[in-house]
């Protein structure tokens, strides 16, 4: 790839991300904060947003900056590959939790991550899955008492 699209790709993929961080901490204002005793809906994505908006520039002048290196593109093909299919699975993940429950498409998720990220052999991947998902449920189920999607087990 040519190395003038290949920095303006990146100053372009960083000002986007930038954008979206803008789009979630106005969003998230608009949904309120709550209380320290009862935190709302705008909280988390507050704190998310703030953290995108805090770090894009960081990337975008890094990428400026470091034009003449012979540093490459951040999304070459394979890492572009990897990156699609990281959104095609949490894009299922929010799809298929209503219908199959948080606890099972959690487990797939995870699995399918690990094994897109190139975690070797199963049993890892495998014990990963489950631990994540377990843990996450204890978490919020048991521990915060919010209501997950019980799908099929429910």
């Amino acid at each position: 790839m040519n190395r003038r699209w290949a920095f303006v790709g990146e100053v372009l993929f960083g000002c986007l991300i930038l954008v979206c961080g803008i789009v979630a901490v106005t969003g998230s204002v608009q949904l309120g904060f709550g209380s320290l005793s009862l935190p709302g809906a705008g909280l988390f994505p507050f704190f998310a947003g703030l953290m995108i908006v805090i770090a894009a520039p960081i990337v975008i002048v890094k990428s400026i900056i470091g034009r003449g290196s012979d540093s490459e593109f951040i999304l070459k093909k394979d890492a572009f590959r990897t990156l699609a299919g990281v959104i095609v699975v949490f894009a299922a993940w929010i799809l298929a939790m209503p219908t199959l429950g948080y606890v099972v498409v959690t487990f797939a998720a995870v699995l399918a991550l690990a094994k897109l990220l190139s975690l070797e052999g199963w049993l890892k991947p495998l014990a990963l899955s489950a631990g994540t998902s377990l843990a996450t449920y204890i978490l919020f189920d048991r521990l915060l008492y919010l209501d997950l999607p019980r799908g099929l087990l429910g």
